[in-house]
């Protein structure tokens, strides 16, 4: 998602970016980079088009300023430096998804969804009640694998205990859940969507590609006893699990993904009263790391699989869901 805030000098646009998309990576002072460019004398419309067509702008918030107001300056480089910084703001508008003018430190919104996140009665501050499931286990989950982009089916004996369940109530449910009013929202991988069907059978699974697992680069599908003697996997190790997945992603690059979807979600209206998000461990503790309340690490989030937690998801007004009330839930006893 791309996102662009414009505004006078000083009228809120870096501490707005902050609070409402902490998920994506700021681009600052658009102004003085256009005049950096020409000063050097390079492009500027032809670096911005660059930027939006690299992978940099799909996860972007953009913050500029309004410049057409006020005196002409009698400069003819500052003349055609307005002008050209007002055609670098109109081709960033016009790419982004969602456009806001900040005005007094107050955001209107020009593009895109309109208005705030919405609770289940569409008013602000609402409530949702959430379920993050991690999918059912397969080969590789039991052998310690890293198992990412691959496909791969569930278990024969999870399939077998997710029949069972099937047509049953299921025990972690938030009170009052009705599936006929309730939302479904899956990985795209096969082993999520198995999980999906077999316990919530009848409900339409919602996919949401950027819920997918981390991509683990040259690590997918291996396990310690296949890596540890690999100097790449040892330096892994060595830094906490933070380094990023050689040819594949950081972690930053899977939590800017995943958080996005969650904030599209919630912002476009997707998202009705209770939800199930059946998911991977990867996409559930990045979640939980970046929403909860009281703040917890990332590994903490760890779970089995057919595990997970259910949280309210609240609006804190500052931009950001909550999540809070988190308890533990797990099929498997």
């Amino acid at each position: 998602m791309l996102v662009l805030i414009t505004g006078g000098l000083g009228a809120g646009q870096e501490s707005f970016a902050r609070s409402r998309f902490p998920h994506l990576a700021a681009v600052p002072d658009i102004p003085e980079r256009v005049r950096a460019l020409m000063e050097e004398g390079k492009d500027p419309l032809r670096q911005t088009e660059q930027f939006l067509v690299s992978g940099k702008a799909a996860n972007a918030v953009v913050l500029t300023r309004e410049v057409g107001d006020g005196v002409v300056p009698a400069d003819p480089f500052e003349r055609k430096l307005r002008e050209t910084t007002g055609r670098v703001n109109a081709l960033l508008a016009e790419a982004s998804d969602q456009v806001f003018l900040m005005t007094c430190g107050v955001p209107l919104q020009l593009k895109g969804i309109p208005g705030p996140l919405r609770g289940a009665q569409g008013e602000q501050g609402g409530t949702w009640s959430l379920v993050f499931l991690r999918h059912a286990a397969t080969k590789g989950n039991r052998e310690h694998r890293y198992v990412g982009t691959t496909q791969e089916d569930i278990l024969a004996e999870e399939r077998a205990f997710l029949q069972e369940l099937s047509g049953r109530a299921v025990p972690f449910l938030p009170a009052g859940f009705d599936p006929d009013h309730a939302d479904l929202f899956v990985s795209p991988m096969l082993r999520c969507r198995e999980t999906a069907g077999l316990l919530f059978p009848g409900m339409r699974q919602q996919v949401v590609p950027d819920f997918r697992e981390t991509d683990f680069g040259e690590f997918e599908y291996r396990n310690y006893s296949e890596l540890k003697d690999q100097p790449g996997y040892q330096a892994f190790l060595d830094s906490g699990g933070e380094a990023p997945f050689p040819g594949g992603e950081s972690r930053m690059q899977a939590a800017a993904r995943v958080t996005g979807a969650f904030m599209d979600l919630l912002h476009t209206g997707a998202l009705h009263r209770s939800a199930v998000l059946v998911v991977h461990g990867g996409t559930l503790m990045t979640l939980l790391s970046s929403y909860s309340r009281p703040a917890s690490s990332f590994y903490h989030w760890q779970c089995d699989n057919l595990a997970g937690y259910e949280a309210e998801c609240t609006w804190a007004g500052s931009g950001r869901p909550v999540l809070q009330s988190i308890r533990e839930v797990r099929l498997h006893v």
